[in-house]
């Protein structure tokens, strides 16, 4: 079993990627906006055979907020093992972000922001 965080869980390819997970038994940490969308699709990985999935609500352009969620993500599920990053912002955001501080998923260990960068190369194999 994986540990797996994902960040932008309510996007199409995230939710399609987390169904795989699931089936293949892995824990998951999810993260999105949206928590009523969250717990629906927390509620069908469950039913797919995820024996774990927990949930955070994040807005990723709240760099502050970045570092709380990995913590809490890591707790939930005794460590990560992989970090599949699928939000998106509006590029004004992003670079304006991005040249004043980094986002929190960079302090992730290099096999994992590997697997983040390279999530369908990597992880769905």
């Amino acid at each position: 079993m994986r540990k797996i965080l994902i960040v932008g869980a309510t996007s199409a390819i995230a939710e399609a990627t987390a169904r795989i997970f699931a089936a293949r038994g892995d824990a998951l940490f999810l993260v999105g906006r949206n928590a009523q969308h969250l717990q629906a699709i927390a509620a069908d990985l469950g039913v797919r055979g995820a024996p774990r999935v927990a949930t955070a609500t994040l807005d990723v352009t709240d760099f502050g907020a970045q570092a709380a969620v990995l913590e809490q993500a890591e707790r939930a599920l005794g460590g990560l093992d992989i970090a599949l990053i699928a939000h998106g912002t509006s590029v004004a955001v992003g670079r304006a972000a991005t040249a004043s501080r980094p986002c929190s998923w960079m302090r992730l260990p290099p096999p994992l922001w590997h697997s983040a960068c390279c999530p369908a190369r990597r992880t769905l194999r």
